[in-house]
């Protein structure tokens, strides 16, 4: 479903996907603005982390980002998201327990929770 919105509310925005990351599109003036079409705002906390993780990585790529912008078509809402030096302690730190975790072996116990049966990943989890 949120890749038909994708393609049919912003029809003319180039993706910039690569092994690490699938950004909806990047639009750019003075200054380049990550931005991502969701189906609805009920995982908002969530969308807000995935674009700041998205500008951390663009930055770790050498590109001047510091700003996403979040659109939810259904609702006729956008978000914008900053970016600030703390958020990239956040998300290193996140990205430590990441590959501690890899290095177990085995992924951990899966924690039942509320808004599993409605996650993209409930596969990934359950399957």
């Amino acid at each position: 479903m949120g890749k038909l919105i994708d393609e049919t509310s912003f029809r003319n925005e180039e993706e910039l996907r690569d092994d690490s990351v699938s950004i909806d599109f990047i639009r750019s003036g003075d200054e380049i603005a990550v931005h991502k079409i969701k189906l609805s705002s009920y995982f908002e906390e969530a969308h807000i982390l995935q674009v700041k993780y998205y500008i951390y990585y663009l930055r770790n790529k050498g590109m001047n980002v510091s700003k996403g912008i979040l659109h939810y078509p259904k609702a006729k809402k956008i978000e914008e998201v900053e970016f600030i030096e703390e958020d990239k302690t956040i998300i290193d730190k996140a990205l430590d327990i990441i590959e501690k975790t890899l290095k177990y072996g085995l992924p951990p116990k899966v924690e039942k929770k509320p808004y599993c049966l409605r996650c993209a990943y409930y596969e990934f989890c359950y399957g």
